[in-house]
């Protein structure tokens, strides 16, 4: 999602881009701003990508750091989970947030007006119905005071791409296609931060990684969903070319070796180890 600063008194573009090491022309351009560039206290610019660490220096304190980055004091305590005293010493890394991951509704806004300024784009065209999906619950009808999550646009693609979503009941894989903007809705189990989808070559099956490690191959074509194996929810899987096969790594777990490599093929599903050991770098199938 995409991540707002609230411009402040005294402000320029160039100081802001200058705090997080973000280039003026990528902060310029996400915001759709243009000639001659100005910008006033109130305004929330979109924040691209930056340097948000710094470290802490002789003399410093939680206040100063906040004024010299103009964010709420609450923001950076926050970010760095310091309890009281809130006592910092001379070479402590802290995160410092480049706004926060939501968009203040002003008067006037619409929906539409939202994504064509902050580039929530497909095909060249604002996607309103984007901040809808990123938003639970949320209607076309927006007032003023609410905190919208705003995802970044999709590039001009043809095919499907997978977006994970939840609506506090269930979870769901959407299955979107940018051009004609059709939506399939699979409902999944447990999708969180964890989770993570890997597209077969041929794009007709997916496999699954839920939030507690759970895969599931998923066949697009028949909707059938088979769950495989547990792993740690962070290990790696990769298909083979013929989408056929997935091979995944498995370990830290105290029923097996620290780390396995495992291959499931998919008319045959039971895991196959093909390989133990105690350190793998990466997984790449390529045969």
């Amino acid at each position: 999602m995409q991540f707002f600063y609230t411009v402040q008194s005294g402000d320029t573009l160039s100081n802001i881009a200058a705090r997080w090491s973000i280039p003026q022309a990528s902060l310029m351009a996400a915001n759709n701003l243009s000639a001659p560039y100005l910008i006033y206290p109130g305004q929330q610019l979109s924040m691209p990508p930056g340097v948000t660490t710094y470290v802490v220096q002789p003399g410093d304190t939680l206040h100063s750091i906040s004024t010299k980055y103009k964010i709420p004091l609450r923001t950076l305590i926050s970010a760095n989970a310091i309890d009281q005293p809130y006592v910092i010493t001379p070479a402590m890394v802290l995160n410092v947030p480049r706004g926060v991951p939501y968009y203040t509704v002003k008067q006037g806004d619409s929906l539409y007006k939202i994504a064509s300024k902050y580039n929530v784009t497909s095909n060249g065209q604002p996607q309103p119905d984007f901040i809808v999906m990123a938003n639970p619950g949320l209607t076309t009808k927006i007032i003023p005071g609410m905190n919208l999550q705003i995802p970044y646009g999709l590039p001009s693609v043809s095919g499907q791409i997978a977006l994970l979503l939840t609506d506090q009941f269930r979870d769901y894989i959407v299955l979107y296609k940018p051009q004609s903007r059709d939506e399939v809705y699979l409902a999944v189990d447990n999708a969180g931060r964890n989770s993570r989808v890997f597209w077969s070559p041929n794009n007709n099956r997916i496999a699954y990684i839920d939030e507690d490690g759970v895969i599931s191959i998923m066949e697009l074509t028949t909707d059938k969903i088979a769950k495989i194996d547990q792993i740690p929810a962070s290990a790696f899987v990769d298909w083979s070319p013929d989408s056929l096969k997935i091979a995944y790594l498995s370990g830290c777990r105290e029923d097996r070796p620290p780390v396995e490599v495992w291959i499931v093929e998919l008319n045959k599903p039971v895991p196959q180890n093909v390989m133990s050991g105690f350190l793998f770098f990466d997984l790449d199938y390529n045969h």
